[in-house]
């Protein structure tokens, strides 16, 4: 007989085989549904509305449609840990990379010598939880909670599995190994916390990840190599359910919650640009373990994600389909990103522009995930998704089009890609500022701040006493803040961490960064950098320790900073190309989902509009003129059409506004002013959609569209005033052409 054991996967629901616990099981339930039933008794007699009634049991339901789910997915993924093959064979679907992708090799000789020592893991993996996890989950804890300490930790008897490993042997360095490992865990572990106010447990961990490792130097002694450098590309995905008070917490939108808290806890250790460097020879030298941890910058990946076209409609109306909340989400370099929530569209206007940096240990870049999503309170609906091959943009240089959505029966978007090489030759800085972009606020430079240390933090000083403070480093740049970890009880605090930021004009910006103490939450010392000094340094990198600003006198804190510049160069371009249009559904489409046919946008045949605009900035005022229109079509034959002009700033229907018509004319002249109090920041994320309607007598069968055209605010720039043709466009052709205001 074989020693493997029998797997059987969950087809139903799954007894415990024993009198005794189907009868625990059964009492467990019981009480549950006798506390449903009295919550409803309770609520008819004190007269409260029976909609409570629904609610309470539709979250109710809600909490076991969820719990079911995660159950039967994590005895899926055990039985994948116990016995591969037979779970595989059994369940298709839930497969390890290597049966995808040939180049990743399987590892079950590692497998089997990591479930021999897996009890001494258990040992080393709990003294880490203790001293590495325990901190980070301190960072979140409030006052009301306090300290949260491991009580008990018990990882169980089943361990991780590598599923997959590939070795990459070219184009890599020499005197390094590089490696990608698949890993994949659902353990029997039970852990439990306690705090000062109550105790909470969490067990059925599952978790799912790509980890690089890059084993270098390589050196003539055993084990052959000084140190390993681990990092995971994107953040991994994790799940558990909770036990004990946390069990009460166990509802959609506050699990995702305590979720999403977990995970960005491991991206700010593991998660590029983040990376832990582990000496194996003890004599290594610290300059060369800093010097592993430092992030080296291969480009910049910009994605502009312009707007949806004919999204499915998730979301449930009165009548029948509604329409949809669309977001896009980003994934696959470093830490997701999406753009805002459009509500109540299907035909969603982002022009929201994000920026990845590639590092050089890159070796081979992953594709980029882009996926649209309908935005719910429980679970958001998935709206189909395109693959972007990197490698591809790079050698191009700019891609942009219309790229159709899969796994979904409909749906395009449209984006804007482009490839940024880095240089830091500072002369090269003054050429790109002085060239005139679509959108003036996009990032000329990349700065990566290496934080090392600091020394001599003020003593924290209260009722109780005086305390070392438990510094924490807070880096702020154009608005966007990122927080260090938090060091425990010292005032010489070393980090070694790395921040990343996308500069816009690093001859008038400042780097600030400030030192706060998490216990009193009061800031103990701050720091103020001009970018410009950067760029009179030598490969535009500064490695200085600063003197930080103190309130107290007695102290001389300090700030060890290395600071790097790079200015962000366009990648090879191409002739420019202008928007792809769809000719037909039968339209050939690569992989990628990106129009290959060069079917261009014509020459409008529906006239031109003049319009003059104003943003006001002294009133908050955005002002603007529908001035004349020429050469109009013509929509019937027997009269000459009486225009008029409705104009949107969207996505605000509410703000619409109509100009007079004006009777018998394919000339009209309108000079009509309208007018909106916006914030001037919010008028740059707007759009301008301009409709030529005539305005039919009722009872008629003329027909009323003359053209349309749309107008991105994002370059508007305030107390100048615009006045410029543009032409108009049909309905179809008008979603894919994006007129700019300058």
């Amino acid at each position: 007989m074989s020693d493997e054991k029998e797997v059987h996967l969950p087809q139903s629901k799954m007894g415990l085989g024993s009198d005794h616990s189907d009868m625990i099981v059964f009492l467990i339930r019981f009480f549950r549904l006798s506390g449903v039933v009295f919550l409803a008794w309770l609520i008819g007699y004190f007269n409260f509305s029976y909609s409570w009634v629904l609610v309470c049991i539709f979250l109710y339901l809600l909490r076991e449609r969820n719990s079911s789910a995660r159950k039967t997915k994590a005895e899926v993924i055990k039985a994948l840990g116990i016995n591969e093959r037979d779970a595989v064979l059994a369940r298709l679907d839930e497969v390890p990379a290597w049966i995808y992708f040939p180049d990743k090799e399987r590892v079950e000789w590692l497998n089997k010598i990591i479930k021999i020592i897996w009890p001494n893991l258990t040992v080393y993996m709990s003294t880490t939880l203790v001293n590495v996890i325990e901190p980070i989950i301190n960072q979140y804890s409030t006052s009301y909670i306090g300290k949260v300490k491991f009580k008990k930790i018990d990882l169980g008897d089943i361990p991780p599995r590598i599923t997959s490993i590939k070795v990459y042997t070219e184009n890599v360095p020499a005197g390094e190994v590089l490696f990608d490992c698949e890993i994949m865990y659902a353990g029997d572990a039970n852990i439990l916390l306690s705090a000062s106010k109550f105790q909470a447990g969490v067990k059925d961990i599952q978790f799912h990840g790509n980890l690089r490792v890059i084993l270098k130097p390589l050196c003539n002694r055993i084990p052959f190599f000084a140190a390993a450098t681990a990092f995971f590309l994107n953040k991994p995905q994790m799940d558990f359910n909770l036990t004990n008070i946390a069990n009460a917490f166990d509802l959609p939108g506050l699990r995702n919650l305590i979720n999403n808290i977990i995970e960005d806890s491991v991206a700010k250790t593991l998660v590029l640009p983040n990376r832990l460097v582990i000496p194996i020879i003890p004599d290594i030298k610290l300059d060369e373990l800093d010097n592993m941890k430092k992030v080296r910058p291969k480009g910049v990946l910009r994605i502009n994600v312009i707007k949806g076209l004919n999204l499915k409609k998730a979301d449930m109306g009165v009548f029948g389909a509604g329409k949809s909340d669309p977001y896009v989400s980003i994934t696959g370099l470093g830490l997701p990103k999406r753009t805002k929530t459009i509500s109540d569209s299907t035909d969603p206007i982002w022009n929201e522009t994000f920026d990845f940096m590639l590092e050089d240990d890159l070796i081979q870049t992953p594709d980029i995930l882009i996926q649209c999503f309908d935005s719910d309170e429980m679970n958001d609906d998935f709206l189909g998704s395109v693959e972007i091959n990197v490698e591809n943009i790079i050698s191009k240089g700019i891609e942009e089009g219309i790229y159709k959505l899969k796994g979904v029966s409909k749906g395009e978007l449209i984006l804007r890609i482009e490839w940024f090489t880095v240089s830091t030759e500072s002369e090269k800085l003054n050429e790109i500022l002085r060239k005139k972009t679509l959108n003036q606020q996009q990032a000329s430079c990349l700065l990566l701040v290496d934080l090392k240390s600091a020394s001599n933090l003020p003593m924290m000083v209260d009722k109780s006493g005086a305390s070392e403070p438990n510094p924490r480093a807070i880096f702020t740049l154009n608005d966007v803040n990122q927080e260090s970890t938090i060091m425990e009880r010292t005032t010489h605090p070393k980090w070694n961490q790395n921040f990343c930021f996308f500069v816009e004009n690093p001859q008038s910006q400042f780097l600030m960064c400030k030192i706060n103490d998490e216990k009193s939450k009061k800031t103990i010392a701050n720091l103020e950098i001009s970018l410009k000094d950067l760029l009179i340094e030598d490969s535009l990198q500064l490695n200085r320790v600063f003197d930080l600003r103190t309130l107290i006198n007695d102290y001389n804190p300090k700030l060890s900073l290395n600071l790097r510049l790079y200015i962000l160069c366009a990648g090879f371009r191409p002739e420019p190309e202008k928007v792809l249009i769809e000719k037909s559904p039968s339209l050939d489409r690569s992989s990628s989902g990106f129009s290959k046919e060069n079917v261009f946008l014509t020459q409008s045949e529906f006239g031109k509009i003049r319009i003059s605009m104003e943003y006001i900035m002294d009133e908050s005022v955005f002002r603007l003129t529908v001035i004349e229109c020429q050469n109009l079509c013509q929509v019937h034959h027997s009269n000459l059409p009486d225009p008029y002009v409705k104009i949107i700033l969207e996505p605000e229907k509410k703000s619409k506004k109509k100009s007079r018509a004006i009777k018998d004319v394919l000339n009209p002249v309108f000079n009509d002013i309208f007018q909106w109090n916006i914030n001037y920041g919010e008028l740059k994320r707007r759009q301008i959609f301009v409709t030529v309607k005539n305005d039919k007598p009722m009872l008629t069968s003329e027909k009323t569209f003359m053209g349309e055209l749309w107008i991105d605010l994002t370059n508007l720039k305030p107390n100048v005033l615009i006045d410029k043709w543009y032409d108009l466009r049909s309905e179809k052709d008008a979603k894919f052409s994006f007129n700019y205001c300058d």
